[in-house]
């Protein structure tokens, strides 16, 4: 079983410009009272009129009824919108004759988890799902379950090892609005397979995690997810500055700059990377860093 909903473009647009939370929160203007869909079942967003275009899908976590102001509370920004005031209107928009009581008015929460955004390009055409969507249809609709459909989705994001990014001498490439959406993109990739961890010290509050890069931005393949690592923050601007690297083994190395501080200690620390090595990052990349960017006179 799946599901396909019709999706607000300002809501896909905010999520879809930003790294996101484990779960988010496709809210809907009063109950819709999901029945069916089981905990894993794809939800497919499809933009409305006048795209009608596939524009991304998420995995069914659990449905309830809540208030504005508890939707608020437990998702923030997830909810696509930027501010508790922001989301008032917009549900004052679908909802006017409950102007008056906001933030109390209950609306539907479809939770959804390992939530994948595409972009403008890469929009999947309604009628290649090849379902019977009418027009007529106004909020959602089931669907028996098909392997076509999540190769279809799945196809946009082809699978390849990274290749270390050639330095020039001339400027480096300003980020487009494609590149930040890959770079978003990018963000969201290392969180999940990092399983929103510090791979250094194991911390695991969302927002203290930087997703790094591992080799340095250079132009757009730098938004590789075998280029990245997943740190806390400050270890992440350490990385940045050629501050620690990791050897051949994927041990932390700490510059001499850093000896008479607190971080030398992380000196010998193994790095805790993905299993699966196509999740983990470059050897290649990881040589680079130590060769080029670490700041060094033992390397």
């Amino acid at each position: 079983m799946f599901a396909v909903a019709l999706t607000n473009h300002y809501w896909y647009k905010n999520l879809s410009r930003r790294s996101l939370s484990q779960k988010v929160n496709f809210w809907t203007p009063g109950p819709w009272n999901i029945r069916k869909l089981k905990k894993g079942d794809l939800f497919l967003f499809l933009l409305k009129a006048p795209y009608r275009q596939i524009c991304g899908y998420g995995r069914f976590h659990d449905y309830e009824n809540i208030s504005v102001e508890e939707a608020w509370f437990r998702f923030g920004k997830d909810n696509g919108v930027q501010s508790l005031s922001q989301f008032s209107r917009q549900v004052e928009e679908y909802m006017p004759h409950m102007a008056s009581d906001l933030f109390s008015v209950e609306i539907g929460s479809i939770v959804l988890t390992d939530v994948h955004f595409f972009n403008e390009k890469e929009f999947i055409p309604f009628q290649e799902l090849i379902i019977d969507f009418p027009d007529q249809v106004m909020k959602f609709k089931y669907f028996e379950e098909d392997h076509y459909i999540e190769d279809l989705l799945t196809s946009s994001s082809p699978n390849r090892s990274y290749v270390l990014v050639e330095e020039t001498t001339g400027p480096m490439n300003t980020r487009s609005a494609e590149g930040d959406r890959n770079e978003i993109n990018f963000q969201k990739e290392v969180m999940k397979n990092y399983e929103e961890t510090c791979a250094i010290s194991g911390e695991t509050t969302f927002s203290s995690l930087q997703p790094t890069y591992v080799q340095p931005y250079l132009n757009e393949s730098s938004n590789h997810s075998q280029n990245g690592l997943l740190l806390r923050a400050d270890y992440s601007k350490l990385w940045d500055e050629g501050l620690i690297t990791a050897d051949e083994h994927n041990r932390i190395k700490v510059s001499e700059l850093l000896a008479s501080s607190s971080y030398a200690d992380l000196g010998g620390i193994y790095l805790r990377l993905p299993s699966n090595q196509e999740k983990a990052p470059s050897k290649e990349a990881i040589e680079y860093h130590r060769a080029f960017v670490f700041r060094s006179m033992e390397k």
